[in-house]
Protein backbone atom coordinates (compact mmCIF):
# COMPACT_ATOMS: atom_id res chain seq x y z
CA UNK A 1 0.00 0.00 0.00
CA UNK A 2 2.90 2.37 0.63
CA UNK A 3 4.10 1.86 -2.94
CA UNK A 4 0.59 2.54 -4.27
CA UNK A 5 0.38 5.68 -2.15
CA UNK A 6 3.65 6.85 -3.66
CA UNK A 7 2.39 6.06 -7.16
CA UNK A 8 -0.80 8.03 -6.54
CA UNK A 9 1.19 11.04 -5.30
CA UNK A 10 3.39 10.91 -8.40
CA UNK A 11 0.36 10.62 -10.68
CA UNK A 12 -1.33 13.63 -9.09
CA UNK A 13 1.90 15.63 -9.31
CA UNK A 14 2.40 14.85 -13.00
CA UNK A 15 -1.25 15.54 -13.86
CA UNK A 16 -1.32 18.89 -12.05
CA UNK A 17 1.94 19.95 -13.72
CA UNK A 18 0.60 19.06 -17.16
CA UNK A 19 -2.69 20.86 -16.50
CA UNK A 20 -0.72 23.95 -15.50
CA UNK A 21 1.37 23.71 -18.67
CA UNK A 22 -1.63 23.42 -20.98
CA UNK A 23 -4.09 25.79 -19.32
CA UNK A 24 -2.01 28.34 -17.37
CA UNK A 25 1.45 28.67 -18.89
CA UNK A 26 0.07 28.12 -22.39
CA UNK A 27 -3.43 28.46 -23.76
CA UNK A 28 -4.42 27.11 -27.15
CA UNK A 29 -6.37 29.55 -29.26
CA UNK A 30 -9.29 28.62 -31.55
CA UNK A 31 -8.29 27.43 -35.00
CA UNK A 32 -10.21 30.24 -36.70
CA UNK A 33 -8.25 32.89 -34.77
CA UNK A 34 -4.94 31.25 -35.59
CA UNK A 35 -5.83 31.03 -39.28
CA UNK A 36 -6.60 34.75 -39.36
CA UNK A 37 -3.21 35.52 -37.80
CA UNK A 38 -1.41 33.22 -40.21
CA UNK A 39 -2.89 35.38 -42.94
CA UNK A 40 -0.40 38.05 -41.90
CA UNK A 41 2.42 35.74 -42.92
CA UNK A 42 0.79 34.99 -46.26
CA UNK A 43 0.74 38.72 -46.90
CA UNK A 44 4.42 38.95 -46.02
CA UNK A 45 3.89 41.07 -42.92
CA UNK A 46 6.16 39.43 -40.34
CA UNK A 47 6.14 42.44 -38.02
CA UNK A 48 2.44 42.44 -37.08
CA UNK A 49 2.50 38.65 -36.85
CA UNK A 50 5.38 38.69 -34.36
CA UNK A 51 3.66 41.44 -32.37
CA UNK A 52 0.69 39.12 -32.03
CA UNK A 53 2.91 36.16 -31.08
CA UNK A 54 4.58 38.13 -28.28
CA UNK A 55 1.22 38.78 -26.60
CA UNK A 56 -0.28 35.30 -27.13
CA UNK A 57 -0.14 32.29 -24.81
CA UNK A 58 -0.73 29.85 -27.64
CA UNK A 59 2.17 27.34 -27.75
CA UNK A 60 2.57 27.66 -31.52
CA UNK A 61 2.62 31.45 -31.30
CA UNK A 62 5.16 31.32 -28.48
CA UNK A 63 7.29 29.03 -30.64
CA UNK A 64 7.42 31.68 -33.37
CA UNK A 65 8.22 34.31 -30.75
CA UNK A 66 11.18 32.33 -29.40
CA UNK A 67 12.40 31.61 -32.94
CA UNK A 68 12.56 35.36 -33.65
CA UNK A 69 15.17 35.72 -30.87
CA UNK A 70 14.12 39.31 -30.21
CA UNK A 71 14.44 40.35 -33.86
CA UNK A 72 11.89 41.09 -36.55
CA UNK A 73 12.74 38.02 -38.62
CA UNK A 74 12.67 34.23 -38.33
CA UNK A 75 14.90 31.69 -39.99
CA UNK A 76 13.17 28.38 -40.87
CA UNK A 77 15.90 26.21 -39.32
CA UNK A 78 15.60 28.06 -35.99
CA UNK A 79 11.82 27.76 -36.16
CA UNK A 80 12.08 24.00 -36.70
CA UNK A 81 14.38 23.65 -33.69
CA UNK A 82 12.06 25.68 -31.47
CA UNK A 83 9.06 23.66 -32.67
CA UNK A 84 10.84 20.50 -31.56
CA UNK A 85 11.48 22.07 -28.14
CA UNK A 86 7.80 22.97 -27.79
CA UNK A 87 6.72 19.47 -28.74
CA UNK A 88 9.13 17.89 -26.27
CA UNK A 89 7.86 20.21 -23.55
CA UNK A 90 4.29 19.10 -24.26
CA UNK A 91 5.34 15.45 -23.74
CA UNK A 92 7.15 16.12 -20.47
CA UNK A 93 6.36 13.60 -17.70
CA UNK A 94 3.99 11.63 -19.93
CA UNK A 95 6.41 8.70 -20.02
CA UNK A 96 6.51 8.65 -16.21
CA UNK A 97 2.72 8.94 -16.05
CA UNK A 98 2.46 5.99 -18.42
CA UNK A 99 4.72 4.04 -16.07
CA UNK A 100 2.40 4.81 -13.17
CA UNK A 101 -0.58 3.63 -15.24
CA UNK A 102 1.16 0.33 -16.00
CA UNK A 103 2.75 -0.25 -12.61
CA UNK A 104 -0.17 0.59 -10.29
CA UNK A 105 -2.37 -2.45 -11.15
CA UNK A 106 0.68 -4.70 -10.93
CA UNK A 107 1.48 -3.36 -7.46
CA UNK A 108 -2.14 -3.97 -6.47
CA UNK A 109 -2.07 -7.55 -7.75
CA UNK A 110 1.27 -8.13 -6.02
CA UNK A 111 -0.22 -6.94 -2.73
CA UNK A 112 -3.24 -9.18 -3.23
CA UNK A 113 -1.13 -12.25 -4.00
CA UNK A 114 1.10 -11.77 -0.98
CA UNK A 115 -1.96 -11.17 1.20
CA UNK A 116 -3.61 -14.38 0.00
CA UNK A 117 -0.38 -16.29 0.58
CA UNK A 118 -0.31 -15.06 4.16
CA UNK A 119 -3.96 -16.04 4.62
CA UNK A 120 -3.33 -19.56 3.38
CA UNK A 121 -0.20 -19.82 5.53
CA UNK A 122 -2.33 -18.87 8.53
CA UNK A 123 -4.97 -21.41 7.54
CA UNK A 124 -2.33 -24.11 7.14
CA UNK A 125 -0.81 -23.34 10.52
CA UNK A 126 -4.06 -23.03 12.51
CA UNK A 127 -6.42 -25.18 10.48
CA UNK A 128 -9.86 -24.02 9.38
CA UNK A 129 -11.16 -23.46 12.87
CA UNK A 130 -12.04 -19.86 12.03
CA UNK A 131 -12.87 -19.56 8.29
CA UNK A 132 -14.17 -16.01 8.80
CA UNK A 133 -10.69 -14.85 9.78
CA UNK A 134 -9.27 -16.35 6.60
CA UNK A 135 -11.94 -14.82 4.39
CA UNK A 136 -11.45 -11.46 6.10
CA UNK A 137 -7.73 -11.67 5.35
CA UNK A 138 -8.41 -12.44 1.69
CA UNK A 139 -10.91 -9.59 1.46
CA UNK A 140 -8.35 -7.21 2.92
CA UNK A 141 -5.75 -8.44 0.45
CA UNK A 142 -8.09 -7.67 -2.46
CA UNK A 143 -8.19 -4.04 -1.37
CA UNK A 144 -4.74 -3.51 -2.85
CA UNK A 145 -5.98 -4.60 -6.28
CA UNK A 146 -8.85 -2.13 -6.04
CA UNK A 147 -6.44 0.58 -4.91
CA UNK A 148 -4.13 -0.12 -7.85
CA UNK A 149 -7.01 0.15 -10.30
CA UNK A 150 -8.22 3.34 -8.60
CA UNK A 151 -4.82 4.90 -9.25
CA UNK A 152 -4.40 3.55 -12.79
CA UNK A 153 -7.80 4.38 -14.31
CA UNK A 154 -7.89 8.17 -13.82
CA UNK A 155 -4.18 8.33 -14.65
CA UNK A 156 -4.86 6.52 -17.93
CA UNK A 157 -7.64 8.96 -18.83
CA UNK A 158 -5.39 11.94 -18.13
CA UNK A 159 -2.47 10.37 -20.02
CA UNK A 160 -4.63 9.77 -23.09
CA UNK A 161 -5.95 13.35 -22.89
CA UNK A 162 -2.47 14.86 -22.74
CA UNK A 163 -1.16 12.61 -25.52
CA UNK A 164 -4.05 13.64 -27.78
CA UNK A 165 -3.33 17.32 -27.11
CA UNK A 166 0.36 16.79 -27.86
CA UNK A 167 -0.47 15.03 -31.13
CA UNK A 168 -2.74 17.89 -32.12
CA UNK A 169 -0.03 20.38 -31.19
CA UNK A 170 2.47 18.47 -33.34
CA UNK A 171 0.12 18.69 -36.31
CA UNK A 172 -0.37 22.43 -35.74
CA UNK A 173 3.38 22.99 -35.48
CA UNK A 174 4.04 21.07 -38.70
CA UNK A 175 1.40 23.03 -40.54
CA UNK A 176 2.55 26.39 -39.17
CA UNK A 177 6.20 25.68 -40.06
CA UNK A 178 5.20 24.61 -43.57
CA UNK A 179 3.12 27.76 -44.07
CA UNK A 180 5.97 29.87 -42.80
CA UNK A 181 8.42 28.29 -45.25
CA UNK A 182 6.00 29.05 -48.08
CA UNK A 183 5.62 32.63 -46.88
CA UNK A 184 9.39 33.02 -46.49
CA UNK A 185 9.94 31.87 -50.08
CA UNK A 186 7.66 34.59 -51.43
CA UNK A 187 9.03 38.05 -52.14
CA UNK A 188 7.76 40.52 -49.56
CA UNK A 189 5.17 43.04 -50.68
CA UNK A 190 6.11 46.69 -50.75
CA UNK A 191 5.97 48.24 -47.29
CA UNK A 192 6.28 44.95 -45.41
CA UNK A 193 9.24 43.23 -43.82
CA UNK A 194 10.36 39.85 -45.16
CA UNK A 195 9.90 36.68 -43.12
CA UNK A 196 13.59 35.85 -43.33
CA UNK A 197 16.56 38.18 -43.50
CA UNK A 198 18.51 38.19 -46.72
CA UNK A 199 21.93 36.53 -46.30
Amino acid sequence: MIALLGASVLAVTFIVERLFWWFAQYREMPASVWESRMGLLREGGIGPFLDFCRTSKDPVARTFCRAARGTESIRPEILAAEADVTLQDSLKFLGLLDTVVTLSPLLGIFGTVTGIIRSFDLMGAQGISDPHAVSAGIAQALITTAAGLAVAMPSLVCHSFFVSKSERLAARLDRACAEFEIAAARPARKGTRPCEPVA
